[in-house]
């Protein structure tokens, strides 16, 4: 009986884990596809193509809720492209981040949740690194009011996304 209770945890461990990290991949959808955990290289194909739908959806809302003029949307649009191929990059630290625990989920250990920590803090700072040089960037082609816009709707959207990733990861335990 104790054998047959232990595959039982080994496979919801395993479904928990799996769910963990197709849930941030769906939802951090861009471009690039991101660096895993090798334990999840079994499911990139089918990953990338629901990011790709995500992505485009991601930007019909961001193109319906600014409403853009035609001269601002030519000037946008460029901008906006180069910004969320940088975004890409750091995503798909966050992605490696989670993938990783996810791997080592229900064992993580005090060294391996350090570092995981330290990898995280460092994907958000640059984040927010990022979106002070693109406010700058749209703040060129676009005035304050609607740059600050386009950033009320990033903050929505990506609280959206961060709250359907933090509802699959379960707490570390301990």
């Amino acid at each position: 009986m104790a054998g047959t209770w232990n595959r039982r945890d080994r496979r919801q461990e395993a479904r928990v884990t799996r769910s963990i990290a197709v849930a941030l991949l769906l939802v951090l959808a861009h471009p690039a596809v991101a660096q895993v955990n090798p334990a999840f290289a079994d499911v990139s194909d089918e990953i990338e193509m629901v990011r790709s739908i995500v992505r485009m959806e991601r930007k019909s809302a961001v193109e319906q809720a600014m409403q853009l003029t035609p001269a601002e949307s030519t000037a946008f649009w460029g901008v906006y492209n180069e910004y969320e191929a940088e975004r890409t990059r750091v995503n798909n630290r966050a992605v490696k981040v989670v993938t990783d625990y996810a791997a080592a989920y229900p064992e993580v250990g005090d060294a391996r949740a350090q570092t995981l920590l330290t990898e995280s803090f460092a994907a958000d700072s640059d984040l927010l690194s990022l979106k002070k040089k693109y406010a700058k960037r749209f703040a060129k082609v676009l005035p304050p009011a609607r740059v600050a816009r386009f950033f009320q709707i990033e903050r929505k959207l990506d609280a959206v996304q961060n709250l359907s990733v933090a509802e699959q990861i379960p707490l570390i335990d301990r």
